[in-house]
């Protein structure tokens, strides 16, 4: 009777095992298929935003034309926690990528539209105050930013690089 009992206890292990790994590569499978649609969806949104994205900054700085505006821009900054007054100056320089056929023509209406830069730039500055560009890495979010907003204002992603200089805030 006792060997009757262990062959049942043993069919019914093997019965709990297989329903275990059928449910384990059921599980596996199913995480896989969520993975490959999650997967599938980032892509199709990334190349949809790619249009209007940030250039990496991969390209060289030999393939880059420079363009710098006329005068440094110095506005006044949002008063902050310490209710002073407080401005920045600095100059501007653009980065514009010469990969593309179309760059020239970028380049020349990046110089002719300086007032636009100035104006995109400058309600950019005067949102900030001097506790937020004081902050470590503030300089890098603010190039950020410029870029992500003149590349708008443009309509091109050739715009790829910020520069500043002679940078200082009172």
């Amino acid at each position: 009777m006792e060997e009757s009992e262990e062959k049942e206890l043993d069919r019914k292990n093997k019965k709990m095992m297989l329903t275990i790994i059928g449910l384990l590569v059921g599980l596996l499978v199913v995480i896989v298929v969520v993975a490959l649609i999650l997967l599938k969806t980032v892509k199709h949104t990334d190349s949809n935003n790619n249009s209007n994205s940030v250039i990496s900054s991969n390209i060289s700085i030999g393939s880059l034309s420079i363009v710098s505006l006329t005068s440094p821009i110095s506005t006044n900054l949002l008063q902050g926690e310490d209710n002073k007054e407080r401005a920045i100056n600095f100059s501007l320089s653009l980065g514009i990528a010469n990969t593309e056929k179309e760059s020239e023509d970028i380049i020349k209406l990046v110089k002719d539209g300086e007032p636009i830069v100035r104006d995109v730039v400058l309600s950019i500055l005067r949102e900030k105050t001097y506790q937020e560009l004081s902050k470590v890495g503030a300089g890098d979010l603010l190039k950020n930013e410029i870029l992500t907003k003149l590349q708008d204002a443009f309509g091109t992603n050739l715009i790829v690089k910020v520069y500043l200089d002679d940078f200082y805030m009172i």
